[in-house]
């Protein structure tokens, strides 16, 4: 379903066949770079997710999902706990409520995500035309100190710079089952320090495979 143009009619058609097709069990959903035409044609996705309930793997990346969007998709799907890969990259979230509903979905006990995909979520341009990250994501960083599960993490293009890396380093490291396989920050604006945080990570967290930072 990868880049479809979907109005509502078409989204309620596609829920419709799935409500009828559950035995076949869906559990992997690509709907990258879709454009979900009218105000209540996400909903109708949204409310779709519980004719799925084997769904594991959900990829809504660069779709042009705003917090109005996102917050419920996320609520939705902490009711789905069984999937396990959630691609959101590339959607445009401005309101820390976002950061707290995801943060709140990821440090759940019953989480059971292994691959999270939040890659340049949180960011914009200023009128100027700079790049700016809108919201403060400790919230994410303390509720990944709590998650037991993700193995894959991308925060990719989310202008993270030293403090954040330090942040996310510390909440990594202080994980009571150290699960992480890995690590994409990449073309985020930090500098030596930031490296070398990550450096020590990669010595410290021997589940480690792969960070890129580049």
């Amino acid at each position: 379903l990868e880049g479809w143009q979907m109005d509502q009619v078409s989204a309620m058609s596609l829920i419709e066949s799935l409500r009828w097709q559950q035995e076949q069990s869906v559990t992997f959903l690509s709907m990258r770079s879709c454009v979900f035409l009218g105000e209540d044609t996400f909903s109708e996705i949204i409310e779709g997710l519980k004719y799925m309930p084997q769904l594991k793997t959900l990829n809504l990346s660069y779709c042009n999902l705003r917090d109005v969007d996102i917050i419920p998709l996320v609520q939705a799907i902490k009711d789905e706990s069984g999937i396990e890969c959630v691609h959101l990259g590339g959607n445009s979230c401005r309101s820390p409520q976002s950061v707290h509903v995801i943060a709140d979905w990821i440090q759940e006990p019953r989480c059971k995500l292994r691959d999270l995909n939040l890659r340049a979520l949180w960011i914009g341009f200023t009128e100027e035309g700079l790049v700016q990250r809108f919201v403060d994501l400790a919230p994410i960083f303390d509720a990944l100190s709590k998650n037991t599960s993700i193995r894959d993490l991308t925060l990719s293009e989310n202008y993270l710079e030293n403090n954040e890396i330090r942040q996310l380093v510390d909440a990594l490291l202080a994980q009571s089952q150290r699960m992480l396989q890995i690590l994409d920050v990449g073309d985020n604006p930090f500098g030596e320090s930031g490296a070398k945080s990550l450096a020590y990570l990669a010595r410290q967290l021997r589940t480690l495979n792969s960070i890129r930072f580049e």
